[in-house]
């Protein structure tokens, strides 16, 4: 769960539930893997009850996944009563532009129905596919997709050098890391890797917010982000601005230069 970065820097109230439990788990010394992958699971209901009591001890507390604090909680209590298995649902994310999994889905059995998901406008994975069937040919169009995330993260622009992408943050400063290339389009997901580079333990908090504009520093519509970081859909050259408003009152500024270059079949 320590991984989950989704909508951030303008998180939903789930993304806020899952670093919260992350955070939870972490303090009390249980595992914190996510379970929370939109599929049907059993629970068992006294025990539910039994850790819900135990963790959510105010009714105006922080929201909790409801899902991964029982499933963490009740594994390492029962240890015998679980079989913890890769997740099999389709749709998980919608797009692997959305959010990039750790793994992908083993043998799906269930899909995280959403419409856009089959509408040419969309650009729907599942196009042309029947919502309450086609199972081979969507797991096949998934982990495809899936595959060309992981490339364009790994290998950036194909031939060329691979695209790290990296942000170290001090209280005094932020430096950006921004090597090789990477491809364009809102599909080609990447990920910038958040370093503490302070010399301490002690976490730093704050705002961050991300902005990528065209070299003459006209702001692209659009392209407001932090992690994940949708690349432009032209490829050239932009400047990444970086802005953070630490809650120790400190505000840094960091920029940098990315390169963007077009993909398979030019996107």
């Amino acid at each position: 769960m320590g991984t989950w970065l989704a909508e951030s820097p303008r998180p939903t109230s789930f993304d806020r539930g899952m670093r919260n439990t992350w955070r939870l788990l972490a303090e009390a010394a249980y595992p914190a893997r996510a379970y929370a992958s939109h599929m049907p699971q059993i629970v068992n209901k006294s025990l539910v009850n039994e850790i819900f009591d135990r963790f959510l001890i105010r009714s105006d507390g922080p929201a909790y996944d409801e899902w991964s604090l029982y499933f963490n909680v009740a594994s390492q209590l029962y240890p015998r009563h679980f079989a913890i298995k890769p997740y099999g649902t389709l749709g998980w994310p919608m797009r692997p532009g959305d959010w990039l999994p750790e793994q992908d889905p083993v043998e799906p059995a269930f899909e995280n129905y959403y419409p856009q998901n089959y509408e040419t406008a969309e650009h729907g994975m599942f196009v042309g596919l029947d919502p309450l069937g086609d199972l081979d040919a969507k797991t096949r169009r998934t982990k495809e997709a899936l595959a060309q995330a992981r490339r364009a993260e790994s290998k950036g622009g194909g031939e060329h050098s691979p695209g790290l992408l990296a942000l170290i943050v001090t209280q005094e400063g932020l430096k950006f890391v921004g090597l090789g290339t990477i491809l364009a389009g809102k599909s080609n997901v990447r990920r910038i890797l958040l370093i503490n580079g302070t010399p301490d333990v002690t976490p730093m908090t704050g705002r961050l917010d991300m902005f990528v504009t065209e070299p003459r520093g006209m702001p692209v519509v659009g392209e407001v982000c932090w992690i994940p970081l949708l690349p432009p859909d032209k490829p050239g050259l932009y400047v990444i601005r970086i802005y953070a408003a630490l809650d120790s009152g400190a505000r840094l500024e960091a920029r940098g230069l990315l390169t963007v270059v077009a993909g398979e079949g030019g996107s």
